[in-house]
Protein backbone atom coordinates (compact mmCIF):
# COMPACT_ATOMS: atom_id res chain seq x y z
CA UNK A 1 0.00 0.00 0.00
CA UNK A 2 0.90 3.66 -0.66
CA UNK A 3 3.28 6.10 1.71
CA UNK A 4 1.56 9.30 2.78
CA UNK A 5 2.15 11.50 0.01
CA UNK A 6 5.16 13.90 0.21
CA UNK A 7 4.83 16.26 1.90
CA UNK A 8 3.09 15.14 3.96
CA UNK A 9 0.19 18.46 4.19
CA UNK A 10 -3.24 17.60 3.53
CA UNK A 11 -5.51 20.16 1.69
CA UNK A 12 -9.13 19.71 2.11
CA UNK A 13 -11.15 21.92 -0.42
CA UNK A 14 -14.09 24.10 0.94
CA UNK A 15 -15.69 26.45 -1.99
CA UNK A 16 -17.53 28.57 0.61
CA UNK A 17 -14.47 29.41 2.34
CA UNK A 18 -12.04 29.81 -0.20
CA UNK A 19 -11.17 33.27 -1.06
CA UNK A 20 -12.19 33.56 -4.75
CA UNK A 21 -12.39 30.93 -6.98
CA UNK A 22 -11.49 27.17 -5.93
CA UNK A 23 -9.18 26.29 -8.48
CA UNK A 24 -6.89 29.90 -8.41
CA UNK A 25 -6.64 28.86 -4.55
CA UNK A 26 -5.81 25.13 -5.21
CA UNK A 27 -3.32 26.12 -7.42
CA UNK A 28 -1.58 29.00 -5.79
CA UNK A 29 -1.77 26.34 -2.65
CA UNK A 30 0.41 24.12 -5.08
CA UNK A 31 2.64 26.68 -6.05
CA UNK A 32 3.41 27.20 -2.42
CA UNK A 33 4.56 23.55 -1.63
CA UNK A 34 1.27 21.43 -1.60
CA UNK A 35 1.25 18.05 -2.77
CA UNK A 36 -1.87 16.51 -1.61
CA UNK A 37 -5.31 17.75 -2.27
CA UNK A 38 -8.47 16.32 -1.73
CA UNK A 39 -11.49 17.42 -3.02
CA UNK A 40 -14.55 17.47 -0.33
CA UNK A 41 -17.96 18.69 -1.16
CA UNK A 42 -20.18 16.54 -0.07
CA UNK A 43 -23.13 18.96 -0.57
CA UNK A 44 -23.08 18.53 -4.09
CA UNK A 45 -24.80 16.32 -6.45
CA UNK A 46 -22.58 13.80 -7.37
CA UNK A 47 -22.31 14.63 -10.67
CA UNK A 48 -20.98 18.03 -9.82
CA UNK A 49 -18.51 16.87 -7.53
CA UNK A 50 -16.83 14.38 -10.55
CA UNK A 51 -17.11 17.81 -12.99
CA UNK A 52 -15.01 19.53 -10.40
CA UNK A 53 -12.93 16.98 -9.50
CA UNK A 54 -11.92 16.83 -13.26
CA UNK A 55 -10.94 20.33 -12.87
CA UNK A 56 -9.00 19.99 -9.56
CA UNK A 57 -6.79 17.09 -11.26
CA UNK A 58 -6.23 19.69 -14.36
CA UNK A 59 -5.04 22.25 -11.86
CA UNK A 60 -2.74 20.13 -9.79
CA UNK A 61 -1.54 17.96 -12.70
CA UNK A 62 1.64 20.59 -13.15
CA UNK A 63 2.43 19.45 -9.90
CA UNK A 64 2.20 16.38 -9.73
CA UNK A 65 0.09 16.22 -6.74
CA UNK A 66 -2.01 13.58 -5.36
CA UNK A 67 -5.88 13.81 -5.68
CA UNK A 68 -8.20 12.53 -3.35
CA UNK A 69 -11.70 12.75 -2.04
CA UNK A 70 -13.69 12.80 0.46
CA UNK A 71 -16.89 10.52 -0.19
CA UNK A 72 -17.86 6.84 -1.55
CA UNK A 73 -15.18 4.81 -2.49
CA UNK A 74 -17.46 4.11 -5.49
CA UNK A 75 -17.33 8.14 -6.30
CA UNK A 76 -13.66 8.94 -5.78
CA UNK A 77 -13.32 5.24 -8.47
CA UNK A 78 -15.57 7.20 -10.51
CA UNK A 79 -13.76 10.35 -10.77
CA UNK A 80 -10.45 8.58 -11.61
CA UNK A 81 -8.76 9.84 -7.98
CA UNK A 82 -5.85 8.57 -6.34
CA UNK A 83 -7.58 7.73 -3.06
CA UNK A 84 -10.42 7.90 -1.09
CA UNK A 85 -11.05 9.42 2.45
CA UNK A 86 -13.49 8.14 4.50
CA UNK A 87 -16.17 9.11 6.86
CA UNK A 88 -16.37 7.56 10.27
CA UNK A 89 -17.76 4.24 10.40
CA UNK A 90 -17.45 3.47 6.59
CA UNK A 91 -15.67 0.14 5.21
CA UNK A 92 -12.06 0.42 4.68
CA UNK A 93 -11.73 -3.14 3.45
CA UNK A 94 -14.49 -2.54 1.06
CA UNK A 95 -12.87 0.82 0.02
CA UNK A 96 -9.40 -1.04 -0.53
CA UNK A 97 -10.72 -3.73 -2.58
CA UNK A 98 -12.90 -1.38 -4.59
CA UNK A 99 -9.77 0.80 -5.39
CA UNK A 100 -6.55 -1.50 -5.00
CA UNK A 101 -3.82 -1.59 -3.56
CA UNK A 102 -2.47 1.31 -4.74
CA UNK A 103 -5.01 3.90 -3.90
CA UNK A 104 -4.68 5.98 -0.56
CA UNK A 105 -7.43 5.58 1.99
CA UNK A 106 -8.00 7.01 4.85
CA UNK A 107 -10.77 7.49 8.04
CA UNK A 108 -12.20 10.17 9.58
CA UNK A 109 -11.66 9.37 13.34
CA UNK A 110 -12.27 11.59 16.64
CA UNK A 111 -11.75 9.40 19.26
CA UNK A 112 -8.51 7.30 19.93
CA UNK A 113 -9.06 3.98 18.79
CA UNK A 114 -11.53 4.22 16.41
CA UNK A 115 -10.97 2.14 12.98
CA UNK A 116 -8.65 0.04 14.66
CA UNK A 117 -10.25 -3.33 13.49
CA UNK A 118 -9.69 -1.74 9.61
CA UNK A 119 -6.41 -0.69 10.17
CA UNK A 120 -5.19 -3.23 7.67
CA UNK A 121 -7.03 -1.91 5.15
CA UNK A 122 -6.27 1.98 5.80
CA UNK A 123 -2.57 4.17 4.82
CA UNK A 124 -3.72 6.47 7.50
CA UNK A 125 -6.29 8.28 9.77
CA UNK A 126 -7.27 11.97 10.45
CA UNK A 127 -7.30 12.41 14.20
CA UNK A 128 -10.03 15.88 14.85
CA UNK A 129 -10.70 18.29 16.09
CA UNK A 130 -6.75 19.03 17.34
CA UNK A 131 -7.94 22.80 17.85
CA UNK A 132 -11.79 24.38 17.98
CA UNK A 133 -12.03 25.28 14.40
CA UNK A 134 -15.23 26.80 12.43
CA UNK A 135 -14.15 24.32 9.90
CA UNK A 136 -14.83 21.13 11.91
CA UNK A 137 -18.03 22.19 13.99
CA UNK A 138 -20.17 19.11 15.88
CA UNK A 139 -17.14 17.01 16.26
CA UNK A 140 -17.17 17.46 20.32
CA UNK A 141 -14.63 18.72 22.27
CA UNK A 142 -10.96 19.73 20.60
CA UNK A 143 -8.75 17.21 21.37
CA UNK A 144 -5.44 19.19 22.37
CA UNK A 145 -2.13 17.96 21.86
CA UNK A 146 -2.10 15.21 24.75
CA UNK A 147 -5.13 13.85 22.98
CA UNK A 148 -3.19 13.65 19.83
CA UNK A 149 -0.40 11.60 20.93
CA UNK A 150 -3.58 9.38 22.80
CA UNK A 151 -4.15 8.97 18.66
CA UNK A 152 -0.62 8.20 17.78
CA UNK A 153 -0.48 5.70 20.73
CA UNK A 154 -3.66 3.81 19.90
CA UNK A 155 -3.44 3.46 16.13
CA UNK A 156 -0.72 1.00 13.63
CA UNK A 157 -1.02 3.31 10.86
CA UNK A 158 -0.11 7.07 10.72
CA UNK A 159 -2.03 9.57 12.27
CA UNK A 160 -2.91 13.16 10.24
CA UNK A 161 -3.65 16.04 12.30
CA UNK A 162 -6.22 17.76 11.98
CA UNK A 163 -8.69 21.43 12.63
CA UNK A 164 -7.19 24.44 13.97
CA UNK A 165 -3.63 23.66 12.53
CA UNK A 166 -1.79 26.69 11.68
CA UNK A 167 2.01 27.86 11.36
CA UNK A 168 1.61 28.84 15.27
CA UNK A 169 1.11 25.17 16.46
CA UNK A 170 2.58 22.98 13.15
CA UNK A 171 5.67 22.54 15.14
CA UNK A 172 3.86 21.20 18.46
CA UNK A 173 1.50 18.90 16.16
CA UNK A 174 4.46 17.38 14.56
CA UNK A 175 5.89 16.34 17.79
CA UNK A 176 3.55 14.29 19.48
CA UNK A 177 3.84 11.97 16.64
CA UNK A 178 1.28 12.79 13.93
CA UNK A 179 2.63 11.54 10.78
CA UNK A 180 1.28 14.72 9.01
CA UNK A 181 -1.39 17.68 8.99
CA UNK A 182 -4.12 18.52 6.98
CA UNK A 183 -5.52 21.82 6.81
CA UNK A 184 -9.16 23.33 5.19
CA UNK A 185 -9.99 27.18 6.42
CA UNK A 186 -6.39 27.98 7.60
CA UNK A 187 -5.38 28.03 3.37
CA UNK A 188 -9.22 27.90 1.90
CA UNK A 189 -9.61 31.34 3.19
CA UNK A 190 -6.21 32.75 3.33
CA UNK A 191 -5.48 36.15 1.77
CA UNK A 192 -2.24 33.98 -0.51
CA UNK A 193 -3.02 30.25 -0.36
CA UNK A 194 0.74 29.65 -1.65
CA UNK A 195 2.49 31.84 1.53
CA UNK A 196 -0.02 29.85 4.36
CA UNK A 197 1.19 26.61 2.87
CA UNK A 198 5.09 27.54 3.26
CA UNK A 199 4.52 29.39 6.19
CA UNK A 200 3.29 25.71 7.67
CA UNK A 201 6.02 23.42 6.02
CA UNK A 202 8.27 26.14 7.39
CA UNK A 203 6.79 25.82 10.77
CA UNK A 204 6.57 21.81 10.64
CA UNK A 205 10.48 21.96 9.62
CA UNK A 206 11.45 23.53 13.37
CA UNK A 207 10.30 21.26 15.18
CA UNK A 208 12.73 20.24 17.85
CA UNK A 209 14.81 17.04 17.09
CA UNK A 210 11.57 16.22 13.90
CA UNK A 211 11.87 15.09 10.64
CA UNK A 212 11.25 17.84 7.82
CA UNK A 213 7.67 17.95 6.48
CA UNK A 214 9.07 19.79 3.22
CA UNK A 215 9.47 17.56 0.60
CA UNK A 216 12.52 17.73 -1.48
CA UNK A 217 11.34 19.18 -4.49
CA UNK A 218 10.64 16.56 -7.54
CA UNK A 219 9.05 18.17 -9.97
CA UNK A 220 7.29 16.01 -12.87
CA UNK A 221 8.18 15.23 -16.23
CA UNK A 222 5.19 17.54 -17.20
CA UNK A 223 6.11 20.36 -14.94
CA UNK A 224 9.79 20.97 -15.82
CA UNK A 225 9.48 24.16 -17.77
CA UNK A 226 10.63 26.77 -14.95
CA UNK A 227 9.05 26.84 -11.37
CA UNK A 228 7.73 30.68 -12.09
CA UNK A 229 5.74 29.30 -15.55
CA UNK A 230 4.79 26.42 -13.41
CA UNK A 231 3.10 28.52 -10.47
CA UNK A 232 1.63 30.98 -13.01
CA UNK A 233 0.17 28.85 -15.58
CA UNK A 234 -2.36 26.83 -13.75
CA UNK A 235 -3.17 30.09 -11.73
CA UNK A 236 -3.80 32.33 -14.65
CA UNK A 237 -5.51 29.25 -16.62
CA UNK A 238 -7.67 29.04 -13.50
CA UNK A 239 -8.93 32.21 -13.28
CA UNK A 240 -9.56 32.18 -16.64
CA UNK A 241 -11.61 29.06 -16.34
CA UNK A 242 -9.68 27.39 -18.89
CA UNK A 243 -8.69 23.76 -18.41
CA UNK A 244 -4.71 22.94 -18.54
CA UNK A 245 -3.95 19.76 -20.94
CA UNK A 246 -0.38 18.41 -20.51
CA UNK A 247 -0.13 15.91 -23.07
CA UNK A 248 2.92 13.52 -21.49
CA UNK A 249 5.02 12.88 -24.68
CA UNK A 250 7.89 11.81 -23.25
CA UNK A 251 9.86 15.10 -23.70
CA UNK A 252 10.33 18.29 -22.24
CA UNK A 253 7.26 20.71 -22.27
CA UNK A 254 8.03 23.92 -24.46
CA UNK A 255 8.63 26.77 -21.95
CA UNK A 256 8.01 29.33 -23.92
CA UNK A 257 4.27 28.34 -24.55
CA UNK A 258 4.42 27.87 -20.53
CA UNK A 259 5.58 31.41 -20.10
CA UNK A 260 4.13 33.12 -22.98
CA UNK A 261 0.70 31.45 -21.95
CA UNK A 262 0.94 32.77 -18.71
CA UNK A 263 1.51 35.87 -19.35
CA UNK A 264 -1.48 36.06 -21.55
CA UNK A 265 -3.59 34.34 -18.89
CA UNK A 266 -4.10 31.57 -21.34
CA UNK A 267 -4.35 27.73 -20.77
CA UNK A 268 -2.76 26.99 -23.02
CA UNK A 269 -2.27 23.47 -24.45
CA UNK A 270 1.44 21.74 -23.91
CA UNK A 271 0.91 20.30 -27.52
CA UNK A 272 1.83 23.64 -28.80
CA UNK A 273 4.85 24.25 -30.67
CA UNK A 274 8.09 22.15 -31.01
CA UNK A 275 9.70 20.39 -28.30
CA UNK A 276 13.54 20.53 -27.56
CA UNK A 277 16.65 20.70 -25.12
CA UNK A 278 17.10 24.34 -24.23
CA UNK A 279 20.88 22.67 -23.97
CA UNK A 280 21.94 22.76 -27.59
CA UNK A 281 21.20 25.26 -30.33
CA UNK A 282 18.77 22.70 -31.90
CA UNK A 283 16.66 22.70 -28.63
CA UNK A 284 16.43 26.91 -28.14
CA UNK A 285 15.79 27.53 -31.48
CA UNK A 286 12.97 24.82 -30.96
CA UNK A 287 11.90 26.52 -28.01
CA UNK A 288 12.12 29.90 -29.36
CA UNK A 289 10.04 28.28 -32.66
CA UNK A 290 7.56 26.69 -29.84
CA UNK A 291 7.32 30.35 -28.21
CA UNK A 292 6.44 32.24 -31.27
CA UNK A 293 3.51 29.69 -32.18
CA UNK A 294 2.16 30.29 -28.75
CA UNK A 295 2.36 33.75 -28.93
CA UNK A 296 1.12 34.24 -32.03
CA UNK A 297 -1.69 32.13 -30.89
CA UNK A 298 -2.70 34.27 -28.48
CA UNK A 299 -2.80 37.32 -30.60
CA UNK A 300 0.56 38.90 -29.78
CA UNK A 301 3.88 39.49 -30.23
CA UNK A 302 6.48 38.45 -27.60
CA UNK A 303 10.32 39.09 -26.85
CA UNK A 304 11.47 36.45 -24.52
CA UNK A 305 14.19 34.42 -25.38
CA UNK A 306 15.28 31.20 -24.24
CA UNK A 307 18.66 31.39 -22.03
CA UNK A 308 21.26 28.68 -23.01
CA UNK A 309 21.64 26.09 -20.83
CA UNK A 310 18.19 26.70 -19.53
CA UNK A 311 14.47 24.96 -19.94
CA UNK A 312 12.98 28.29 -19.09
CA UNK A 313 13.09 31.70 -20.59
CA UNK A 314 14.74 34.79 -19.84
CA UNK A 315 12.88 37.49 -18.33
CA UNK A 316 12.35 40.07 -21.26
CA UNK A 317 14.88 42.76 -22.17
CA UNK A 318 11.80 45.67 -21.46
CA UNK A 319 8.18 44.86 -19.94
CA UNK A 320 6.06 44.57 -23.17
CA UNK A 321 3.18 46.58 -21.07
CA UNK A 322 -0.59 45.15 -20.39
CA UNK A 323 -1.76 42.32 -22.74
CA UNK A 324 -4.44 42.07 -24.46
CA UNK A 325 -6.98 39.28 -23.54
CA UNK A 326 -6.69 36.07 -25.86
CA UNK A 327 -8.90 36.17 -28.20
CA UNK A 328 -9.51 32.62 -28.19
CA UNK A 329 -9.43 29.15 -25.95
CA UNK A 330 -7.11 26.66 -25.66
CA UNK A 331 -7.30 24.48 -28.50
CA UNK A 332 -7.83 20.92 -28.19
Amino acid sequence: MPRLPDPPLLLITDRTRARGDLMAVVAAACAGGCRWVSLREKDLPEAEQLALFARLRAVTRPFGAIVTLHGPAALARAAGADGVHLSGGDDARAARALLGREALVGLSTHGPGEGREMADALDYITASPVFATASKPGYGPALGLAGVSAFVAAMPVPVVALGGIDAGNAAACRATGAAGLAVMGGVMGAPDAGAAVRGLLGAAERREGGTPLRASPKPSSEARFGQDAQARLPLLAAQDGAILDFVPCGQKHDAGIAVTAARCGLGLCGRYGALGDADDERGRDDGQHGLGVAAGHCGISDNLRLRRGSSHPSEPQESPGPLPTPPIPCRQ
